[in-house]
């Protein structure tokens, strides 16, 4: 079946699958984790003063684990995607089937070979400052103008985070997190969108998605935001590493600064916002004129 013959609804099912799988899997992968644990405790194999006292690296451990595992469940559907967009821009066609995949060894290995000799110096750092720029903006105008208390999810959200060491936070949030979310949201998700709708459609379906996701109002708009940021690096760029590292930098940047409370007067939030701002347009200058030759 050709990607041309598919209905809007299949098409759409085709790409909400790979968002149930990564949540679903997620929180079963936890909730299989969280059970062994108590189950261990409860045969006194772990002493329950540990787990109280270590309660805060407990669950940074099994979040970090469980978010493993789904990128291990969903490489096989990255690798797939790929493939199908490799052959789509090797026959000049958009017809290309999105469904009728075999995954092998090979196929595999070529992916991720691809993954990994694409990084360079330049677009490195344009994505790195590009992210941490516009997350930094994003998060000082949302505390500037008070949106941050409009969601009560979101303020728990943030405490869990803050709650997390600095070490164990940057691993999580900074490398673990945005590589599994772009493996799904700009991997999967929206590389199937361009085949199946466009390149505009896919970059801000895929950012609703992403915004959609994170299951509140203020963590919503930024997600929109930043996926929308994050999904034209991809498309400019054409290699998963970069978004990876947009969504790193904005990721480190802003649990660092939350972590240390740096930032905690008005005029330093003003004067950084702006720093940010000039650094994000000169960035997004840089990035619209740079092409990579693969």
């Amino acid at each position: 079946m050709e990607t041309k013959n598919l209905s809007t609804f299949e098409k759409t099912w085709g790409v909400l699958i790979p968002i149930l799988v990564y949540k679903i899997s997620t929180a079963f992968f936890a909730m299989v984790l969280l059970t062994l644990t108590d189950t261990l405790s409860r045969h006194g194999l772990i002493p329950s003063t540990v787990l109280s006292e270590n309660s805060g690296f407990l669950s940074v451990l099994i979040r970090a684990i469980s978010l493993t595992l789904s990128i291990a469940v969903l490489f096989t559907s990255y690798v797939k995607t790929m493939h199908t967009k490799q052959c789509t821009a090797t026959e000049g066609t958009d017809n290309t089937d999105t469904t009728a995949y075999t995954g092998n060894k090979t196929r595999i290995v070529n992916v991720t070979r691809s993954f990994t000799s694409v990084l360079r110096p330049l677009p490195s750092v344009i994505s790195l400052l590009i992210g941490m720029s516009s997350a930094l903006f994003l998060n000082i105008l949302f505390y500037i103008t008070g949106l941050v208390n409009i969601s009560s999810a979101f303020n728990k959200v943030s405490s869990d985070q803050a709650s997390v060491g600095l070490i164990a936070g940057i691993i999580l949030f900074g490398i673990i997190t945005p590589v599994a979310e772009e493996l799904v949201f700009r991997g999967i998700v929206l590389s199937r969108l361009n085949l199946g709708f466009g390149v505009t459609p896919a970059i801000i379906l895929s950012a609703l998605m992403f915004g959609i996701y994170h299951g509140n109002l203020v963590q919503g708009i930024y997600g929109t935001l930043m996926g929308l940021i994050i999904g034209y690096v991809y498309i400019k760029y054409d290699a998963l590493v970069y978004p990876i590292l947009v969504h790193s930098g904005a990721n480190i940047l802003v649990f660092v600064i939350t972590s240390c409370n740096l930032l905690n007067s008005l005029s330093i939030r003003c004067i950084a916002m702006a720093f940010c701002g000039i650094i994000f347009l000169i960035t997004l200058a840089l990035l619209r004129n740079h092409t990579i030759k693969y």
